[in-house]
This record gives C-alpha cells, structure tokens and sequence, in this order.
C-alpha cells in the first residue's frame, strides 16, 4: 500500500479486506493499512473461511471505523437497501 501511495499521488488508494478471526486483528490490521496511506476501507463482513456462507459479522466490524480515521464501507450480506440500512446501524460503517 505504501508503494502504491508513492506512485498514485494524484489518487487516493482504496484497499478491501475481510474480518480476521478476532475484532484486535482485524482493528490492527485496518491501522496497518491507514497507516500505509489507504484512504479508503472496505471490509467483507465474513472471514476468508466463511467465504459468502452465513451471516455477516456487522458487529465484528463495527470496532473497524470506531478505531480509524478514514471512511470505512461495510460489505458482504448486503442486497437490498433495507440491509444496507441496518448494516450502517450495526456497524457504522
């Protein structure tokens, strides 16, 4: 991410990730990449074994916008703007 930043200094560096298997990770994670320059997060809402099964974990990343000073997109188990709607009122993000 910090090289990307390096080369796009004329455009801001989006960056998507998953929820790791405990909220600390995933917060240390997420500050690992603000600090590298994202500008922007998305976060999948289900970890790399869940892959799309089960429901989204919006509490998991509710820790993530709470704990970083760049805008956080919540995604994963969103498809109607009812869901949307309660997974910005879960997570915040």
């Amino acid at each position: 991410v910090e090289a990307m930043c390096r080369v796009a200094t004329t455009v801001p560096v989006f960056c998507k990730i998953r929820i790791l298997g405990n909220p600390e990770a995933t917060v240390a994670y997420a500050r690992r990449l603000e600090a590298a320059g994202c500008s922007l997060l998305t976060v999948h809402c289900r970890t790399r074994e869940a892959k799309h099964r089960g429901e989204p974990d919006f509490e998991h990343l509710a820790r993530v916008p709470a704990a970083l000073n760049i805008p956080v997109v919540a995604n994963g188990g969103i498809g109607s703007l009812e869901e949307a709607a309660d997974a910005i009122r879960r997570s915040g993000a």
